[in-house]
């Protein structure tokens, strides 16, 4: 009720090189403010601007689960009556390389420090679409990752990309069909070759761009 919405910026760049994304053209290294640091601004906009909602304005707001459980705890700990909301990857909750309990338990603390919703791309339900995004997610880390985040209360907004040059109908169907098993109503954007990306080479290489 009667938001008071202020971005705060809390990490730069991105620790992945997707073969569509524009950090390779850029070559922007990932790097993010510390928990104390982020926690002295937020405050500082509470006192000033009387603000009750953040909306971590990153392309990447965490890189890794201990960066975001430290995020949490710091909070928690600093009893800042706020909600926000962040972007992360599908393999953040998802990716089963740890515990699901030490998963679901920081997705409990960012609950319990506010959160409302996280950002994260499926991109593409379709392994060999994934695979040649370099995206190293697979579509179970995703359906994991919205579980884990509607059991918690975490609602989740899903972006998706269409057009790499083996995609068909039936790839399209494939995503939408898992989007729709998920409840996801995803947004939609469309491959743009960009310089000095993968893509961008592949385009020339295939005599899409001359």
């Amino acid at each position: 009720k009667n938001p008071r919405v202020m971005p705060v910026v809390s990490a730069r760049g991105c620790v992945f090189r997707c073969t569509f994304c524009h950090f390779v053209f850029w070559n922007d290294p990932y790097r993010y403010r510390s928990p104390e640091n982020i926690v002295r601004e937020i405050e500082r906009n509470v006192g000033e601007y009387g603000i009750n909602y953040v909306n971590f304005w990153d392309d990447l707001s965490f890189g890794s689960l201990n960066q975001a459980e430290r995020l949490a705890d710091a909070l928690i700990s600093a009893k800042v009556d706020i909600n926000w909301n962040a972007a992360v990857r599908t393999d953040l909750f998802g990716n089963p390389k740890f515990p699901e309990s030490k998963r679901r338990g920081i997705a409990e603390k960012f609950r319990e420090s506010g959160c409302l919703n996280l950002g994260f791309s499926l991109e593409s339900a379709n392994e060999e679409i994934l695979v040649m995004m370099e995206k190293k997610v697979r579509r179970e880390y995703f359906l994991k990752q919205v579980e884990i985040l509607r059991d918690c209360g975490i609602t989740s907004s899903v972006s998706v990309v269409f057009g790499y040059p083996i995609e068909t109908e039936a790839t399209i169907n494939e995503t939408f069909s898992l989007c729709q098993d998920s409840g996801i109503y995803p947004s939609i954007g469309y491959l743009l070759p960009l310089p000095a990306t993968g893509m961008y080479e592949y385009a020339i290489d295939n005599g899409f761009i001359v």
